[in-house]
């Protein structure tokens, strides 16, 4: 008797196995963008909360920043990051076109949008950002339907791009793996999107984390200053 249990145990784990691994399929790259495309699209006017999680800057290194998104032309974010041992937080809210930066003694300044015709700064950066020469490299991308999960309670499907990159310019050859994680709801909503980038074999690893959350709930007007 014991021994059928385990045996018919046994099935049931080689079984569900083969579904979680069956759902699994390669896709086009041109289908993933579609899909991300559309998601922005039905995304926009949308009142909504972001929350984005990044770790990997540098070693200990970690910033969470919250977005909400109302209606009106109404924003709201405020943002944590910890570098080399020191906290700093921000936030901002914005009416239409004013904006409120939240200051360190907890006061307020209020900015009014400049004046037409009048000239603003405007920086311009071009970092590039590996620090590797191009030389030798080679570069194959997979695209993969990796299957039906949930979040919560919300019912999604799970897409993944990896984009791998080997660079034979040195030594020793050094292969850096870039790879992002969609998960979309049946509406075709983003849910959660997860972005990672790192070198094979290294500790440091670069990840970011932005879930989302549609909702009517979200009321942000000005600070009293």
């Amino acid at each position: 008797m014991q021994k059928t249990f385990y045996l018919i145990l046994l099935c049931l784990i080689l079984c569900t196995t083969v579904v979680s691994f069956g759902q699994e399929r390669k896709i086009t790259e041109e289908e993933l963008k579609t899909l991300i495309a559309s998601a922005t699209e039905k995304r926009k006017g949308v009142p909504q909360r972001q929350k984005i999680v990044t770790t990997g800057y540098a070693p200990d290194d970690r910033s969470e920043t919250k977005y909400e998104f109302g209606p009106n032309e109404t924003f709201h974010v405020i943002s944590n990051r910890k570098s080399n041992g020191v906290e700093t937080k921000t936030e901002t809210i914005r009416i239409g076109t004013t904006r409120y930066d939240r200051q360190k003694d907890g006061t307020w300044l209020k900015f009014e949008p400049k004046p037409p015709g009048s000239v603003g700064g405007l920086g311009s950066g071009n970092g590039s950002g590996s620090g590797i020469s191009s030389g030798k490299v080679e570069s194959t991308k997979e695209i993969l339907f990796i299957g039906n999960e949930k979040i919560g309670k919300e019912k999604v499907s799970h897409y993944r791009s990896t984009n791998k990159v080997v660079f034979r310019s040195g030594t020793p050859v050094r292969t850096r793996f870039v790879v992002y994680d969609y998960w979309f709801r049946d509406d075709g909503m983003l849910i959660r999107e997860v972005h990672e980038d790192g070198f094979e074999n290294s500790r440091q690893r670069y990840k970011s984390t932005t879930d989302y959350e549609y909702t009517n709930d979200i009321s942000i007007v000005a600070p009293k200053l």
